[in-house]
């Protein structure tokens, strides 16, 4: 059944690491930071751009001033066309992802009864069905902070 996972659609790409979801959780980090990473260049000559229209007075607006304005809002709405998909794309994914991982969590449950003690099956039945809260900060602070230092380290080079 086709479902829509709003989670994994808000909090792209941090929902995939509170739900255990690591390789699918880093490949959406990495596209997300990539992105803001291209998008960071053109992002600063569009404020700059903005920040001399502004203190010129937006009323004394030129065409080519406003031209060039125009322009350079392209590749930001570009930007928030692509994060747009790519969250759609974890809405519409995250539902089926996160039930393979526990179909598979069963299985190796299951594979587990044959040889393990109840104390070890136990403490894997645990850590497999509960959530990666350490995990999920640690996402957190790089979907949040990490641009910013890395953006801050190239701009000084």
């Amino acid at each position: 059944k086709n479902t829509f996972n709003f989670g994994a659609f808000f909090f792209c790409p941090i929902w995939f690491f509170f739900r255990r979801l690591y390789k699918q959780g880093i490949i959406f980090l990495a596209l997300t930071l990539s992105i803001t990473m291209l998008m960071a260049a053109p992002y600063e000559s569009y404020m700059t751009l903005l920040d001399s229209i502004m203190a010129s007075g937006v009323e004394n607006i030129t065409d080519a001033q406003y031209n060039e304005l125009m322009a350079a809002t392209a590749p930001i709405m570009l930007y928030g066309f692509i994060n747009l998909i790519l969250k759609l794309i974890a809405g519409f994914t995250g539902d089926k992802m996160y039930h393979k991982y526990c179909e598979n969590s069963l299985t190796e449950i299951e594979n587990l009864k044959r040889t393990a003690d109840n104390t070890t099956l136990l403490h894997f039945y645990l850590k497999r069905s509960s959530t990666a809260f350490l995990a999920t900060l640690l996402a957190m602070a790089a979907y949040y902070f990490l641009p910013n230092i890395l953006m801050s380290l190239f701009m000084t080079v």
